[in-house]
């Protein structure tokens, strides 16, 4: 597996527990979650699908690749 810094594992886990309250997990929606730019959250997502830990339909919804869910269920665990 890929060495994940600190904000890959930020915003994974920001989808795992939107996916968790059943949320449509969208751009906009981890920005406010995460507190962060839109614009940011638009970079993140660029080097999330690199690594290939998500998926995204164009202008749509944002779900975890089993490599992505792993990780981000890792990080929301260790948090919790």
């Amino acid at each position: 597996m890929k060495k994940t810094t600190k904000a890959i594992e930020d915003y994974l886990e920001a989808i795992v527990i939107l996916e968790n309250n059943r949320e449509p997990v969208q751009s906009t929606k981890i920005a406010q979650f995460l507190h962060v730019s839109k614009p940011a959250v638009a970079q993140a997502m660029k080097e999330l699908l690199e690594l290939k830990y998500i998926q995204k339909v164009p202008h749509g919804e944002i779900s975890l690749t089993p490599q992505g869910r792993t990780i981000a269920t890792k990080t929301y665990n260790k948090h919790k």
